[in-house]
């Protein structure tokens, strides 16, 4: 949290920002939306664990930060019918094996949009939706424009 607060700081004042900037920051508007719960409304352990792992690692990186908490709404409910195991794991021993790890992460990819998939989606969007610019040759470029009397 303090890197990615540190980082938006920054992206207030510098005009230009590298691919891993853009990334760290977008991600940690992901999971400070996660961390607001309602008042008097704690989300159990283990809810938490699996969202942040999440967010952490990329799987909501393919979501807009508007629709998170709705995101994260879904993850649970399916969670709590598809991956009982892994949150009583987590709740009774408080950590992950390697194999519960690998089991969340099936979960994961079965359920959310992956950093790899948003970016496929957006760059094919992006180049489906791309306006085609006209090419103008060099004679064109050079001529000087003339000036009407």
């Amino acid at each position: 949290m303090a890197q990615y607060r540190e980082l938006a700081a920054f992206a207030q004042f510098a005009s230009d920002l590298d691919p891993e900037t853009k990334k760290t920051i977008e991600r940690g508007k992901r999971v400070t939306e996660l961390l607001k719960q309602p008042q008097y409304s704690p989300v159990p352990v283990e809810e938490q664990v699996i969202v942040l792992y999440a967010a952490i690692n990329g799987y909501f990186d393919g979501y807009e930060v508007s629709d998170i908490k709705d995101i994260e709404a879904q993850i649970l409910a399916k969670a709590k019918s598809g991956a009982k195991e892994i949150l009583s794991v987590i709740k009774e021993k408080g950590e992950l094996s390697e194999a519960d790890e690998k089991k969340l992460i099936d979960f994961l990819e079965k359920n959310t949009k992956k950093i790899e998939e948003a970016e496929k989606q957006s760059s094919g969007e992006a180049e489906e939706n791309a306006p085609e610019s006209p090419e103008i040759s060099q004679s064109e470029e050079k001529a000087p424009e003339k000036k009407k009397k």
